[in-house]
């Protein structure tokens, strides 16, 4: 590897961060000339966890995303020995507020959020942080006094992979339009819309639309608007591609092009959901992703509380584990979900 990090197979050879595909998948950790050892806050270590009792809130369970992470949070639960209550935000930031406060009214010992950001649930976290409750997050973004820590995909790195396949296929000499569709309330999200407007802006395509999706109800929604999109700019115009927030939006989109013949367009997104692969394999208009290693990320997530739990700092305040592109020449076989590289520190 060109960035002189070592792989998984490696590192169980050497003693070992990673014991196992089940807890993190592969994982790659930088090496740095001088740099102090890292085993402070083991990567596979969830035994603090054992008979505590841990709320986990959602931005909302309709997206695969949340979904995949819940599941992830049950099944450690249930092998390591404690107890995980859930709770769906639905996309209301005074459910979700409510819920941390609920949580640091029961003196659970520690809270996790997926998806929920620090800066629009700060009265919760703060309800949480005068409990002594610690709080992890995944793609929720870190907010120093909020959460410990934050478990990432890089979606500066996401975005510009995205970014390149489109530039790629439709020339790097502008003359083309796209619209995005997203929504602005997760950080992660907002990161991929200003990484696709950068790439955009310096290739010198036109971005048509920039909409904002309804939460709840964001599939129906997302379709609709691409359906809009589709009649407003007819086959042979100006529009070449949709960019989505995230698959289960991008699929939507890519639906409403089926339903109007247009292979014309092609829809982009992030996540790495099965129905996107599915449209992949099929040659449908969903034509790339980022897949997010859901599990691999919530699994790093509940090992650095674990960490905290036992005194301990965790590796870094954001952590990042990789997602590779997918397409239709390396899309995976029905059912699975593909690895990338696994952790990535940038300390």
């Amino acid at each position: 590897m060109g960035d002189g990090g070592v792989t998984r197979r490696e590192l169980v050879k050497r003693g070992g961060l990673v014991a196992g595909a089940a807890a993190i998948g592969p994982a790659v950790i930088p090496a740095v000339a001088g740099a102090k050892p890292l085993a402070a806050a083991p990567l596979n270590d969830f035994s603090n966890l054992k008979g505590k009792s841990v709320g986990h809130i959602v931005i909302d369970i309709a997206a695969s995303f949340p979904t995949r992470s819940t599941a992830e949070a049950k099944r450690l639960a249930k092998k390591y020995g404690f107890s995980v209550e859930i709770v769906d935000g639905a996309g209301d930031y005074n459910k979700i507020n409510q819920a941390f406060t609920t949580f640091a009214t029961k003196k659970v010992d520690a809270i996790f959020d997926t998806g929920c950001d620090p800066t629009l649930c700060k009265a919760g976290m703060t309800a949480a942080k005068q409990a002594k409750i610690p709080v992890g997050s995944v793609v929720a973004g870190y907010v120093a006094g909020l959460n410990a820590y934050d478990v990432e995909s890089n979606d500066w790195i996401n975005f510009s992979r995205i970014g390149t396949y489109v530039t790629n296929r439709l020339g790097n000499q502008g003359g083309w339009g796209a619209a995005i569709i997203n929504w602005p309330n997760v950080p992660a999200l907002r990161i991929r819309s200003a990484q696709i407007k950068a790439m955009l802006s310096y290739y010198k395509a036109s971005i048509l639309a920039d909409l904002v999706v309804a939460v709840p109800g964001f599939v129906p929604d997302a379709k609709q608007k691409a359906s809009a999109l589709l009649t407003k700019y007819p086959k042979g115009g100006d529009l070449n591609v949709i960019v989505c927030g995230w698959d289960d939006i991008g699929v939507a989109a890519a639906q409403a092009c089926v339903e109007a013949g247009r292979n014309d367009v092609f829809v982009v997104a992030t996540d790495g959901n099965l129905a996107a692969f599915d449209m992949m394999r099929k040659g449908q208009p969903f034509a790339a992703t980022c897949a997010l290693d859901v599990e691999g990320m919530t699994d790093v997530m509940y090992a650095q509380m674990s960490a905290v739990l036992g005194g301990k700092k965790p590796l870094a305040t954001t952590l990042y584990v990789d997602a590779p592109l997918i397409t239709a020449r390396n899309v995976p076989p029905k059912g699975q979900y593909p690895k990338g590289e696994g952790l990535q520190l940038y300390t």
